[in-house]
């Protein structure tokens, strides 16, 4: 019998217990040049079983060929399990809806416009998590809302981008009435923009 991927197992559990079997390895059998069609690769393995020029292969016992799969499959499933858990955060079981986007944004292999998608996917699940638990229905923020949330950080991160456009700023802000940003802040260039 030759061996063709794992096709050659269920006729080999058939008929071992009846027959003396041979299993040879395709790659030592080499077919006849022509037309190949299954009847002549058969006669070929004829003639070459009755010269004694096909080597057998091993095939351990059914037991043995048994535990092999078993053990073949808890190895796939425990890298499986391994690859699962690294892609989920530690802390995401335990962590509250809102710190979820920020683990998810920290996975390992997230980057660029996936960690980009998964950061607004996070944002449209706490959103919708907190409209269902309180029972409310939807309303927009508006652009502004984490201006005016977190209003020094926003200051700082453009403050930060002009610096790396080259422009030179300092800035004065008036007083913030009642968490809602009044005005944008004042800002006067000194000097060249680097244009």
């Amino acid at each position: 019998m030759e061996a063709t991927g794992i096709y050659w197992r269920p006729v080999w559990h058939i008929l071992e217990d009846d027959f003396a079997l041979i299993l040879a390895n395709a790659q030592h059998i080499k077919n006849v040049p022509g037309r190949k069609t299954d009847v002549n690769d058969a006669m070929w393995i004829a003639d070459l079983l009755a010269h004694g020029l096909i080597r057998a292969s091993f095939v351990p016992p059914a037991a043995i060929q048994e535990l092999r799969d078993l053990t073949r499959t808890r190895k796939q499933l425990v890298r499986e399990r391994s690859s699962a858990a690294r892609a989920i955060p530690s802390g995401w079981p335990l962590a509250p809806i809102r710190e979820r986007a920020r683990l998810l944004t920290t996975m390992p292999g997230i980057s660029g416009a996936k960690k980009a998608i998964l950061a607004v996917a996070a944002s449209m699940l706490a959103a919708a998590y907190f409209m269902l638990r309180d029972g409310v229905p939807y309303h927009d923020l508006g652009p502004q809302h984490f201006d005016r949330r977190h209003r020094d950080n926003a200051i700082r991160r453009l403050v930060r981008r002009l610096h790396d456009l080259g422009c030179h700023i300092s800035l004065s802000a008036p007083p913030l009435a009642q968490e809602q940003m009044t005005s944008a802040p004042n800002s006067r260039y000194r000097g060249d923009t680097g244009r």
